[in-house]
């Protein structure tokens, strides 16, 4: 089955794109379980777009250039060194500044912002409902080791708790990050198992390689992405996706539309039975609407979005 939001307050799907998402959506009864789970960290898991906008914002100044809109969407997913090398290229700074200088200012500016990330709505709760299954979990990023270290950063009060009961407020602590270690592998952009970042298939195809307990394919994997080059990423492996898009950067890829499983607002919008996982124990009430005998259409309570999926026979 799938779960789908058709229509969005800032972005209505066009017709060739609703006709995609109408075919996957009669699809989806066919699709192979899913065994396993693999996170994106920024921008999915913790709220750490805006800190990297803003630092980019505050480089780019100081050689005089803009970080822009298209900038941002256009390098969203990329291992850092390609990302940067990107950018310089695009604002005409590649024959000035190398990728190592830029990366330093960055760098500087990452250490002083990271560590007061927020994690993204949502998050935690399907964290630890797929931990209760015991659905085995990872985490991709194209993160290096030293901004991924960063965003995880140890809090004094939270050290002697146990992670499954730690209460997160605003700042993503070293207990979650403890709890994500012990449940999955976590694989950084700096990993050099990792040739070709996203959208490039490898990462997800080597974190996949890195489970105690593999599956028993690549189409048995569901991956949640927010950027469009990651969920390219997560196609090209073969793998199921689930894409939060931040609407103000980013839409789904049309090229591969009637490949995505679901496309959302929010991990809080995201019902794990429409996907053949375990239901998550919900509040409030589900208006259902029976269009044919193969779709329904559910509008939630607050009319904020619609849900689409096939029924069962």
């Amino acid at each position: 089955m799938i779960l789908f939001q058709v229509a969005h307050a800032g972005f209505c799907l066009g017709a060739g794109i609703l006709s995609k998402v109408v075919d996957r959506l009669l699809q989806m009864d066919e699709s192979p379980p899913i065994t396993h789970v693999i996170w994106d960290l920024d921008g999915l898991l913790i709220d750490t777009e805006s800190v990297y906008t803003e630092a980019n914002a505050q480089a780019m100044a100081k050689y005089g250039k803009k970080y822009t809109l298209e900038l941002k969407v256009m390098t969203m997913g990329m291992k850092h060194d390609v990302s940067v090398a990107r950018v310089l290229k695009e604002v005409g700074l590649s024959d000035t500044v190398t990728v190592e200088e830029y990366s330093v200012l960055y760098d500087h500016l990452l250490r002083e912002m990271l560590p007061d990330c927020e994690m993204m709505p949502g998050a935690m709760r399907l964290v630890r409902h797929f931990a209760k299954h015991n659905i085995p979990m990872a985490i991709c990023t194209g993160s290096c080791t030293f901004e991924y270290e960063l965003k995880v950063q140890k809090h004094k009060e939270l050290t002697d708790l146990i992670p499954l009961r730690v209460r997160i407020n605003a700042v993503f602590s070293l207990e979650f990050a403890k709890f994500f270690e012990e449940m999955c592998p976590v694989l950084t952009g700096d990993d050099p198992a990792v040739v070709h970042g996203k959208p490039a298939p490898d990462g997800f195809l080597v974190t996949m390689s890195r489970f105690e307990k593999k599956p028993a394919a690549a189409k048995h994997v569901l991956v949640f992405e927010d950027s469009p080059n990651g969920v390219r990423s997560a196609i090209a492996a073969g793998m199921q996706v689930v894409m939060i898009p931040d609407w103000n950067y980013s839409k789904p890829p049309e090229e591969v539309m009637d490949r995505i499983s679901a496309v959302l607002d929010s991990l809080e919008d995201f019902r794990p039975e429409t996907m053949g996982l375990p239901p998550l124990e919900l509040k409030g009430i589900q208006l259902n609407c029976l269009i044919d005998l193969s779709l329904v259409i559910t509008v939630l309570a607050d009319s904020s979005y619609v849900l689409a999926y096939p029924t069962r026979a």
